[in-house]
């Protein structure tokens, strides 16, 4: 291509469509707490689907599940915790949930960064982080360019949409509780689903 840029925008785009292909996630945030409900994907009949982790700890206040690459999204997931820790031993207070999604943030955007060659691509993986900052429950969403924001509910992975907006009105309109709010989320991936729940 002739411009640098227009090959950035593609590499984007191929790996933005790949995120979309992985399980079905959900992310719940009411103001009784946050949960992430995610479908375990089982490729073969002779996988054992307790050992397929879908949901992973970051912190004892934060939990993260991803849609993509499960190797690029491990990277990421890696550089969480070491963030988290290093927060925690410097300042000896569990990190802002924000704070932890934006060092993430600044790992996936460094595709394209003249000073680090040595990733060739963007880093293949949506991810959804739900967690508890000064008891209030937040879901943070990034996509595979690096770019967050906060939601209420939020979906990745292949999802109907339909049945999502579905669940939006439910829980606005009704005002529901969190764990009814889970009950629909798991109605729509499927009830063989991991759940991760943080509450106040």
């Amino acid at each position: 291509m002739d411009n640098k840029y227009e090959y950035f925008d593609k590499m984007y785009e191929v790996t933005g469509n790949n995120s979309k292909f992985g399980p079905p996630s959900i992310g719940i945030c009411t103001s009784e707490g946050v949960a992430l409900v995610s479908m375990k994907s089982r490729k073969s009949k002779l996988m054992i689907t307790e050992n397929m982790d879908t949901i992973y700890m970051i912190d004892d206040h934060i939990g993260c599940v991803l849609s993509g690459r499960i190797a690029d999204g491990r990277v990421l997931i890696d550089q969480a915790r070491v963030q988290c820790q290093n927060h925690r031993f410097n300042y000896n207070e569990k990190m802002p949930v924000q704070s932890c999604v934006q060092t993430v943030s600044a790992k996936a955007s460094e595709f394209g960064n003249v000073k680090d060659s040595s990733l060739g691509r963007p880093y293949a993986v949506e991810m959804l982080f739900a967690g508890l900052c000064n008891d209030k429950p937040q879901l943070w969403h990034m996509d595979s360019s690096g770019t967050y924001m906060s939601y209420g509910i939020k979906s990745i992975g292949n999802i109907d949409e339909t049945q999502l907006e579905t669940l939006c009105t439910e829980v606005n309109s009704k005002q529901i509780n969190l764990y009814i709010a889970i009950s629909l989320a798991k109605k729509i991936i499927g009830m063989d689903s991991d759940v991760f729940i943080l509450q106040i």
